[in-house]
């Protein structure tokens, strides 16, 4: 399985919530595709300049989206999201490898400092995902569970595998 990040085109970005669905751990609430919402999906996302967004493709095949966003360039940090359009994308290695690429992207061409990243309490699989890459969870407000990852912490990481 080859796993990377690419260009968000609009028709990426298609391709991803035309087979969304609604992850149980995330929220209760079910997604229903709309040709026009994507479009403005896309160009407000693509449009915010404190936001770096990519495909992410496996085996040729668009099955989420990563990026990085709020981006805080006086700081040098960022939020990380990642989304894996249905159930069979995950559970592979997919998100853990989606992950790993947002990440060298974040320390080494962004050049950041810190990343952050947020959990649903139930979604413990992507907790368990930040917590392998070495995300340190800081605290919880009762429905997320926080975490943050320093680049001196990520590169002792790289420097250990």
């Amino acid at each position: 399985m080859r796993v990377e990040l690419s260009e968000y085109t609009l028709d990426r970005c298609d391709e991803v919530w035309r087979v969304y669905k609604s992850d149980p751990l995330m929220t209760d609430e079910p997604f229903f595709y709309d040709a026009e919402w994507v479009k403005r999906y896309h160009r407000d996302r693509m449009g915010d300049s404190n936001r770096r967004l990519f495909a992410v493709v496996s085996d040729g095949k668009t099955v989420g989206e990563a990026q990085l966003k709020r981006l805080d360039w006086e700081r040098r940090c960022a939020t990380l999201s990642l989304v894996l359009a249905e159930d069979e994308y995950k559970n592979r290695g997919i998100g853990s490898e989606a992950l790993r690429l947002l990440l060298c992207h974040a320390f080494e061409t962004l050049r950041l400092d810190c990343i952050y990243a947020d959990c649903t309490l139930k979604n413990t699989r992507s907790a368990h995902v930040l917590e392998n890459r070495g995300f340190v969870f800081t605290h919880t407000d009762g429905q997320f569970r926080y975490y943050e990852l320093s680049r001196e912490v990520w590169e002792a990481a790289r420097s250990e595998n």
